[in-house]
């Protein structure tokens, strides 16, 4: 079965990158596995201010609540699809995850297209590709100013 892992950030970018997923999905059969790395679930904090914490605890629920809508999404237009929140760095734990789910390729949102500026601040996808060497599918983001 082909598989295709979902990296999202949240950002306005996502709707795009599960539509495009999805389409994939749909028309090639593939399992899509969507992806999250959250800046809220640091595994090496333990020690953490009780105000703070609770503030962590809320971020960590409205990212559940955000990636249960895009499975929902994905669900209904008959994907199989699942789902992991990650923490770390998020080159490294797309890395691990694409590693162990073993995908076919990736999908990942862009911000701009200019090649240039992808040049000089880096990407998660310049990123992955050098550490997977896996097929990287590009969803430009339509209504995001080049930054």
């Amino acid at each position: 079965m082909k598989k295709i892992l979902v990296c999202l950030d949240f950002s306005e970018i996502s709707n795009s990158v599960v539509d495009e997923a999805c389409s994939f999905a749909v028309k090639t059969g593939a399992a899509l596995k969507l992806v999250y790395v959250s800046p809220h679930r640091d595994q090496n904090n333990t020690h953490v201010v009780e105000n703070l914490a609770k503030e962590r605890s809320i971020q960590m629920i409205k990212e559940n609540q955000k990636m249960q809508k895009f499975e929902s999404i994905c669900r209904e237009q008959g994907t199989e699809v699942e789902s992991s929140i990650l923490s770390g760095g998020v080159v490294d734990a797309i890395c691990d995850e694409a590693r162990e789910f073993d995908p076919n390729f990736i999908i990942i949102g862009s911000e701009t297209t200019n090649a240039a500026v992808h040049m000089i601040k880096g990407s998660v996808g310049a990123g992955l590709l050098k550490k997977l060497k896996l097929p990287l599918l590009l969803v430009p983001c339509g209504s995001c100013k080049d930054k």
